[in-house]
């Protein structure tokens, strides 16, 4: 695949005030192609490259932010002699191409999760530049942040800087350079939201206040500046960060990943053809796509929920390939997704669904969860533990969280339930919510496929890794962990393999259903016949309900089997529900 070059691209207007908090930009990438094609992943090929970025930081004229009063670590104050580099400015980026890096650096970030694909690496300017003009003189009417992109680099090339040695992939134009502002006043008060652009000249914004300049590409030292192509710009001021360190990680991998992804997506849509997550608190302006890098635009102002790239992302770029899952395979392992690149893919029925399931761990430097502020309230990095699972299609991605609930916030001290682990959830199924088809209830005339994932479990080997059973068809191993409910999706099925209700759960039967061998419901579990439907228990089969169990029939129960009732099972009909039985009780 060719380096990050070279293509016209779409410009993307009118959404600036939206992108807000998290540094998610509105960026001028282009046209988006779908990534499935006939059922599988459509790539344009493994993507390689190694790119030298210069790290420049600026600050108005007349800056005098004090700074964030709720965030209570900040690393770059107002100096005494504003050419005093942040403190971090030195540990963003390694300085050599080759390997080992500092674990914190996000040329470690790219090449750990490309497995050495791609390789970030360069260094800050000696001194943090200050602007010849103020502020409002690179605002419009007087300029745009292209103007004073070209002064910045004019500066530095006049002090005799050689940009000949930021070309490394050789194709004539100059790799990348971020251009980290210490603040804008309009960004504070909120007259546009974004903390970071995916272009040098602001046309990308959109915005009518920042965007435009000179049109021509300058040239450096026989390396010619892509506006579009060879850098970003990065705020400084974002409300939530932990500190500019670890925002900064993100927020740059997150500007250049619009480059590296622009074949697929601005931004990763959401995918609407399904009902989950149930409740989230995403709205019209608040699309917010968690646990990716390219997170969709505004919303919550953690868009992320971690800082790890997708499994889902990294594929499609070719750096990693997940074990496709199709035959039933119990004792399945995946170690955690950062440090191992483990992940599954499970292909669901047309219209081109795919399941992607990956680990999640507090293993990694950028996965380690951090609180700041004055009462702690701000955090970044992984919030919880567990099992990830997107569902991908054609439009876009979504979380399938373990309790269906979405909210990622600054401000939650964990997410609770969005993944699956021995503490929220331990298996997804066709008849769970979420069900393993993605969706909380299935649409009319849909065929489900009959796939789970069961039994989530840690290995006892500490490292982080995960094991679980996946079924092809759980009809054949119907064992029910979770609160469950049989529907239309099912109906006339005839239950072959005995059924076990356990772990507490409800299982609702709300269609009609035979077993033919075993309905075990264990102490604590419920079955609910709803009304309307219809259980019948084949002549061979034993309907054993356990101590501190209960059956509910509000439906129909056909018993042409044994029912075997241990002292303190409830068994409760309703005042429309009916059994039938040829047998008596145990």
């Amino acid at each position: 695949m060719p380096s990050l070059r070279r293509s016209i691209l779409f410009y993307f207007f009118g959404l600036t005030f939206f992108f807000a908090h998290l540094g998610l930009s509105p960026s001028s990438h282009g046209q988006s192609i779908t990534p499935f094609s006939n059922g599988s992943i459509q790539q344009t090929g493994q993507y390689r490259d190694t790119l030298r970025a210069l790290i420049v930081f600026t600050q108005f004229k007349n800056d005098k932010y004090p700074g964030d009063p709720a965030v209570n670590y900040r690393e770059w104050p107002l100096s005494a002699n504003p050419n005093d580099l942040p403190s971090f400015a030195n540990a963003l980026l390694s300085r050599s191409a080759s390997p080992p890096y500092p674990d914190s650096s996000l040329t470690a970030y790219f090449y750990n999760q490309s497995l050495g694909q791609f390789i970030l690496y360069g260094e800050a300017y000696d001194s943090v530049l200050v602007t010849s003009k103020d502020e409002s003189k690179y605002h419009k009417p007087n300029g745009g942040y292209g103007d004073l992109t070209q002064e910045l680099l004019d500066k530095i090339d006049s002090y005799g800087f050689d940009f000949s040695k930021f070309d490394h992939n050789r194709d004539g134009y100059i790799d990348y350079v971020f251009v980290v502002l210490r603040g804008d006043s309009k960004r504070d008060s909120k007259v546009f939201a974004w903390t970071g652009a995916s272009c040098l000249d602001g046309r990308c914004t959109g915005s009518v206040l920042l965007d435009g300049g000179p049109k021509k590409n300058p040239v450096y030292d026989g390396k010619m500046l892509d506006w579009n192509k060879s850098g970003s710009y990065i705020m400084h001021r974002t409300p939530g960060n932990v500190s500019p360190f670890h925002y900064y990680i993100r927020l740059m991998a997150h500007e250049i990943g619009h480059d590296l992804w622009s074949n697929y997506f601005i931004h990763i849509p959401d995918n609407r053809t399904n009902d989950v997550p149930f409740k989230h608190n995403r709205g019209r302006f608040r699309d917010c796509l968690g646990y990716v890098l390219m997170a969709g635009a505004g919303g919550a102002w953690d868009c992320g929920g971690s800082e790890t790239i997708s499994a889902y992302e990294r594929e499609l770029l070719g750096w990693i390939t997940c074990t496709n899952l199709s035959s039933s395979a119990t004792n399945t392992r995946i170690g955690d997704l950062y440090t191992t690149s483990s992940c599954y893919t499970i292909d669901l029925s047309p219209p081109d669904r795919r399941l992607y399931v990956s680990n999640l761990q507090h293993i990694s430097y950028f996965d380690q969860q951090r609180t700041a502020g004055n009462q702690e309230q701000f955090q970044i990095g992984l919030r919880t533990n567990g099992a990830l699972i997107h569902l991908a299609n054609k439009r876009g991605v979504d979380v399938v969280p373990a309790d269906n609930d979405l909210a990622l916030s600054s401000t939650h001290a964990i997410y609770e339930g969005d993944l699956f682990d021995p503490k929220s959830s331990i298996q997804i199924t066709p008849w769970t919510r979420p069900n393993s088809n993605g969706y909380t209830v299935y649409p009319n005339n849909v065929q489900p496929d009959w796939i789970a994932l069961d039994n989530f479990r840690y290995d006892s080997d500490s490292s982080g890794a995960l094991i679980f059973d996946f079924y092809s068809d759980f009809r054949t191993a119907p064992i029910i962990r979770e609160d469950s409910w049989i529907g239309a999706e099912t109906k006339d099925y005839q239950f072959d393999a005995p059924i076990e209700v356990v772990n507490r759960s409800t299982l609702v039967v709300g269609t009609d259903i035979s077993v033919t061998k075993k309905l075990l419901i264990s102490p604590g579990s419920t079955v609910h016949i709803s009304l309307g439907a219809v259980l019948a228990l084949g002549s061979q089969s034993v309907l054993d309900l356990r101590q501190g169990s209960t059956l509910i029939v509000e439906g129909t129960l056909v018993s042409n089997g044994l029912i075997s009732r241990s002292p303190r099972a409830k068994l409760i009909v309703r005042e429309n529900g009916r059994i039938q039985s040829t047998l008596g009780e145990d």
